[in-house]
């Protein structure tokens, strides 16, 4: 069953608005010249319930024959988005065939849709490619009366379903050579202005164009066009159904609907017969060895900034500082990469993931090297000063370049993948870092972390690149990962038109992801920086024995991070489970386990210290990929790395803070009971801030 309202348009013109079902994600069609809303009826019935499923009368053509009035892209999409603003939420798939997949191309960025399916669109961007492969096609059927179009249509869909020759009919009958001329010149066609070519810059969403080969309405040159338009733009060319093949391929388009919906590849192989992804190849698994490089770098950076700790008795010792002192030498680091967050936000967005981050790669080494050259306590600050300028960049490059690499359904995992090296680096850095510290001194374990870093720096010279410069990726890996979403590339050195801090920073939703995420960025400071003394002073143990405890710890976590925040979070939104409830449950749910910390500080057993501090990791572990996903989902147009810029300054602020309060209370009050339940209070601010403030998970609505 199928409701029906009326909706005025823009100029007082009225439409007529066909619905069915009422829940699940929703659908917008829009029909095609010579059809009308009845064209979508099969589509309505077979989703329901599970789909909303909306259809509109188009004016000028169609059931609207009758309304007067312009037939210009951007009257067809001004009505678009006034049908649109009376659904009762975003639309999440926005559907278009012949020059209602024109209208859609142009609409999804207008209304905000969640994603776009153009079928055979009506497109344009050639000079004279519309009078040859519309006007010309059609004119034997303008020369035909009425006897003889109803005659044709029938001959037409001899086979067809009963909807679709009724549709056909009622659409077709009233069609003129005038109306399609008129169409073209207020779009400027015939002068090759049509702007679906500027409509493509930058496309905000992901884009599947379903061309029908050598059926298509399009001209070749029309179609290699489209491929070429880059960014979230993805085209597939399906053979042999014809120009309408959303219905003489019914079932099989269906199966490409639920499965484009769900983030899944969208046209499997053997799905719609006949069918084939132009160019060809087979998705292969570049873009996760990208994701491998990105981990490395992580792991190596975190070594870095981890190795201070498991040296704070020989560095208290040998420039004659207490744990205040140490303290602040740890936060060093932490205040100047918050501070310096923000214009590395602004810089990402203008010159790209791939120079900042050679850049970065190359002055961290040299941040390790002057640590080890320090002769005293004030060098030794101004290196890690120097280190956290160097290494600011890290976190914001990854998230943006797993964003340019990974399409949403694979988005926790690969974020996971970097995110679990830092917790690795915690299970395997402590115990090498003391290795090298009791074996070389710890000058001599700071010589060795800046080898390291220099070895990723070439690594990451000669095998990172953006997708689209990657000549190592295939035509087919570049296009799913296209169509699965991914953020469209900045090109570099260009200004970002993305929204600005001071629009990003009034909108609550970016304070709810900031101040939740800076409740982690507390606890995980303190474990990298007070966690080996902690054990030392508490328990009384070396520093080996400690990095034991500790490799035990962060290997539970690292093994949370990649299964719970990485592949669980993934897998569930691939079986259909809600997007935004997966994420949100996992971000609470790991701040409520990192509560677990507070139970640390009522005991005096080592062994039951780490089970409490192992499920603390473990939460705040699977916590944090699916917080580093988060800015890609909700930032505005070329604005993620501003977004999660936004988000790291407020941790790193809390990681500044986490060893010098806990430096503090430790000397205050010679013991870590107080700086443990600290944290804990801190975990019950991030928990509101996630439940309370943060609403949906959704993209921010563009600056206008």
């Amino acid at each position: 069953m199928s409701t029906e309202r009326t909706v005025v348009l823009p100029d007082a013109a009225l439409t007529h608005v066909e619905s069915w079902g009422d829940r699940g994600p929703r659908i917008l069609c829009v029909h095609g010249l010579t059809s009308s809303r009845r064209a979508w009826t099969r589509l309505g019935e077979r989703l329901a319930p599970d789909y909303r499923v909306y259809a509109y009368d188009q004016r000028g053509h169609g059931d609207s024959a009758s309304v007067e009035g312009p037939m210009a892209l951007a009257t067809s999409t001004a009505d678009l988005a006034a049908v649109a603003a009376t659904l009762d939420g975003p639309v999440d798939l926005l559907i278009g065939h012949s020059w209602g997949g024109a209208v859609a191309i142009a609409g999804g960025r207008a209304i905000g849709a969640r994603k776009v399916l153009a079928v055979d669109p009506m497109v344009a961007v050639a000079p004279g490619t519309f009078e040859a492969d519309y006007i010309d096609d059609l004119r034997p059927y303008f020369a035909l009366g009425h006897d003889g179009r109803v005659q044709a249509i029938h001959e037409m869909y001899a086979h067809g379903h009963p909807l679709d020759v009724a549709g056909k009919l009622h659409a077709m009958l009233p069609m003129s050579q005038r109306t399609l001329e008129r169409l073209g010149r207020e779009n400027g066609a015939e002068a090759g202005s049509w702007n679906i070519r500027e409509l493509l810059v930058d496309y905000p969403v992901p884009l599947l164009v379903l061309a029908a080969g050598e059926d298509s309405v399009m001209s070749t040159t029309d179609v290699a066009f489209l491929r070429q338009a880059g960014n979230n733009v993805s085209v597939q060319t399906v053979a042999g159904h014809g120009h309408n093949l959303q219905r003489t391929a019914f079932e099989e388009f269906v199966a490409v609907i639920r499965a484009f919906v769900r983030h899944r590849r969208t046209i499997r192989r053997g799905t719609m017969a006949r069918s084939s992804i132009a160019p060809g190849g087979r998705v292969t698994n570049v873009r996760w060895g990208i994701a491998l490089i990105l981990g490395l770098g992580v792991l190596i950076n975190y070594i870095d900034r981890g190795a201070l700790s498991v040296a704070s008795k020989p560095l208290q010792h040998d420039f004659g500082v207490g744990p205040a002192e140490f303290g602040w030498l740890s936060a060093a680091f932490f205040g100047v990469y918050a501070i310096v967050q923000l214009p590395v936000g602004y810089v990402l967005d203008r010159y790209g993931v791939t120079l900042v981050s050679r850049i970065g790669a190359l002055l961290w080494s040299l941040a390790a090297a002057a640590t080890a050259l320090a002769p005293g306590y004030a060098a030794i600050v101004g290196a890690r000063l120097f280190l956290g300028l160097a290494e600011a960049p890290s976190f914001p490059a990854d998230a943006k370049a797993t964003g340019y690499w990974f399409p949403r359904g694979e988005r926790s995992f690969a974020t996971s993948l970097f995110d679990a090296a830092a917790k690795l680096s915690s299970a395997i850095g402590v115990p090498f870092t003391a290795f090298l510290l009791v074996t070389l001194s710890w000058r001599g374990m700071f010589w060795t972390t800046a080898a390291l870093s220099l070895i990723f720096f070439v690594l990451f010279y000669v095998f990172y690149r953006n997708p689209s410069e990657d000549k190592r990726l295939p035509r087919a890996e570049y296009e799913y990962i296209k169509a699965g979403g991914a953020e469209p590339e900045l090109v570099d050195g260009r200004r970002p038109r993305g929204a600005n801090y001071a629009y990003l920073l009034r909108r609550r939703k970016v304070w709810g992801l900031t101040l939740g995420f800076a409740a982690y960025g507390y606890l995980f400071g303190f474990m990298i920086t007070w966690l080996p003394g902690y054990l030392e002073s508490t328990f009384h143990v070396n520093i080996l024995t400690a990095g034991t405890y500790i490799f035990f710890a962060w290997g539970i976590g690292t093994i949370s991070d990649l299964v719970v925040g990485g592949w669980l979070v993934d897998y569930l939104i691939k079986r259909g489970a809600d997007p935004d409830r997966v994420r949100k449950t996992a971000l609470v749910a790991g701040l409520i386990l990192g509560l677990a910390i507070v139970g640390a500080a009522f005991t005096r057993n080592i062994n039951v210290a780490i089970i409490w501090i192992t499920i603390a990791i473990a939460g705040i572990s699977f916590h944090a990929p699916v917080g580093w996903s988060i800015p890609g989902l909700i930032a505005p147009h070329n604005s993620t790395g501003q977004v999660g810029a936004i988000m790291n300054c407020l941790n790193n602020v809390s990681n500044f803070f986490a060893p010098a309060i806990t430096g503090m209370i430790v000397q205050r009050t010679e013991s870590f009971y107080s700086a443990l339940i600290t944290a804990g209070v801190i975990l019950v601010a991030g928990i509101f801030s996630y439940t309370v403030i943060l609403g949906p998970i959704e993209k921010i609505p563009e600056p206008t």
